[in-house]
């Protein structure tokens, strides 16, 4: 019996800031704030049961902690109760430390973020346009996650520095060119982290502890296979109403993610934003920290190095969030407020929503935008359905609710004919769409999310091809195979002849493959015989395989 392959989810001193240790909650005397305390009880009332995993949440006023609260247990079999000093993973929120390094060896001449990643990296291909380090940084390099990569070929959990560059370097395409998209992969801080060992001579662990977390005082935050870690919030697999301890194999120490802290090391980060002590202890150095990506094109990409910078209620918010295994974590702060919330789980849960709802309790809206008036009339019936965007080779699926359109989740509310706006997102940014019909009945979708604006084409469902059936290997993943059956009519692959993968939706030659979250675009020739196809998922895009 084969098995159902399940895709390999993504994996992001100073005085003393009157943290104080208890078993389960603590809180500043602040009378003007105890209102809003009972507030935050009541947005965190789901965490409050020891029956489930621990949340840690710490709330940062003016480098005081004036909230701060532990739910849920650690352990939950020992009964052991989450602290100010359990320890999480924090996942991709370690890309701030590592992005750090990247500052502190320029500040010290010993690289330039605009140098070649190849002249320390020569492993890598020779791409037509050079990737710097800084796009990198900025996750603009175009470089196909090496996670995803992996989980299509499905060695999930398979973290080995020396095999993880392999992957990445055999990569002889890539997402797009250099500075066209902004597109999140740990590929990006992966090699960082290598980087920064090739440059600075030390391990990355040992390069971090002596030049970050030794100088802040962070005794208690480490790279997870550095040491054995302790007093660590458990990490558990929901099964129906219960919680099981899973086996939490950490991966190999590099850029991406990795590191486990806690509240009390966390906050002495935080605060290094304001009052820098790293490096020569200029503030620039954390000033640059916060400046943007730009695309080609001149758009802003809003993300620094490994930090989120935007605008929300008027306000800027800096943040960043994490994901690993049941681990979720956010750091989000409003350097005009002197606030910071740090939020660490070991639940997979919204943790921006979280944040976010928190701090509206604190700040004031000093946003100017006026309110969108919106129309209560039904998008036309013919908008619903499958969208293809052929460049990026990923598609939407547009839904028709009550009185708005939705496409993942997020709804879109009608503002003139054939033109939609979302309602606000947990970061206070508004999505816009736009249709229209092409000369050839074709209805056409402009989508703008942010930063990019995409074109897409509605699709009409049709069946595929019998004759598509047979193996294709893919070169830039060992020759990987995808082998296409028809099972009572209904195709599926077989992978690497080992897991199977059903095929739901199918438009002539374009199949979506749920397990993967992923598009595949068949490529034919004269006589309309499959030769091959491309595979395109969140982070990896175009990527070739051929029939044989």
């Amino acid at each position: 019996m084969k098995q159902k392959l399940i895709f390999l989810a993504s994996l992001f001193s100073f005085h003393f800031l009157n943290a104080q240790n208890s078993k389960n909650t603590f809180s500043v005397s602040e009378p003007s704030y105890a209102k809003t305390f009972i507030s935050i009880d009541s947005i965190l009332s789901s965490f409050n049961d020891p029956s489930i995993p621990a949340t840690e949440i710490a709330i940062i006023k003016s480098g005081k902690i004036i909230y701060n609260k532990g739910l849920g247990s650690a352990d939950i079999e020992k009964k052991v109760p989450s602290t100010l000093e359990t320890n999480f993973n924090i996942a991709s929120n370690s890309k701030q430390f590592v992005a750090m390094c990247i500052m502190l060896l320029e500040e010290s001449g010993k690289l330039f973020r605009t140098d070649d990643i190849r002249k320390y990296i020569p492993e890598m291909p020779v791409y037509d346009t050079a990737i710097s380090i800084n796009n990198l940084i900025y996750h603009t390099s175009g470089i196909r996650d090496y996670l995803e990569l992996q989980g299509i070929m499905c060695k999930q959990g398979d973290f080995n520095q020396k095999s993880n560059l392999k992957l990445i370097a055999k990569q002889q395409h890539l997402n797009f060119e250099p500075g066209e998209y902004h597109l999140y992969s740990n590929s990006n801080y992966f090699l960082l982290g290598l980087i920064v060992e090739r440059v600075s001579g030390y391990p990355l662990h040992k390069f971090i502890r002596d030049n970050i977390f030794i100088p802040l005082g962070m005794k208690n935050t480490f790279f997870s296979e550095e040491k054995r870690i302790t007093n660590e919030a458990k990490d558990y697999r929901k099964n129906s109403s219960t919680y099981i301890l899973q086996e939490n194999k950490h991966p190999t120490i590099s850029g991406e993610g990795g590191i486990v802290s806690n509240v009390n090391d966390l906050l002495l980060w935080d605060q290094n934003f304001y009052h820098n002590i790293l490096g020569n202890r200029k503030q620039k150095i954390v000033e640059d920290m916060l400046i943007t990506g730009r695309l080609n094109s001149l758009e802003n990409t809003y993300y620094g190095c490994a930090l989120f910078n935007i605008q929300y209620k008027g306000k800027q918010a800096v943040l960043h969030g994490g994901g690993y295994h049941s681990y979720s974590t956010q750091i989000l702060r409003f350097p005009s407020d002197s606030l910071s919330i740090i939020f660490l789980s070991a639940l997979p849960t919204s943790t921006d929503n979280y944040c976010f709802k928190i701090a509206d309790l604190f700040i004031e809206n000093k946003s100017q935008n006026s309110k969108t008036t919106f129309q209560n009339d039904l998008a036309s019936t013919n908008i619903p359905g499958y969208y293809f965007n052929k460049k990026l080779l990923n598609y939407r699926l547009v839904e028709q609710a009550d009185s708005c359109l939705i496409i993942n989740r997020k709804k879109y509310y009608k503002v003139a004919e054939n033109n939609y706006v979302s309602d606000e997102d947990v970061w206070g940014w508004k999505n816009q769409l736009s249709f229209a019909n092409a000369d050839n009945g074709d209805i056409e979708m402009n989508h703008k999310i942010t930063y990019t604006n995409d074109n897409y084409k509605k699709l009409k469902e049709d069946t595929l091809n019998p004759n598509f059936a047979g193996k294709y290997y893919c070169p830039e993943l060992s020759n990987l195979s995808f082998e296409l059956r028809f099972e009572d009519k209904k195709p599926v692959f077989l992978v690497d002849g080992k897991y199977t993968a059903d095929v739901t939706k199918t438009f002539g030659n374009i199949a979506l493959i749920p397990t993967f979250s992923a598009v595949m675009f068949f490529e034919t020739d004269v006589n309309k015989q499959a030769t091959g196809f491309v595979l395109s998922t969140d982070r990896v895009k175009k990527i070739n395989f051929v029939k044989k």
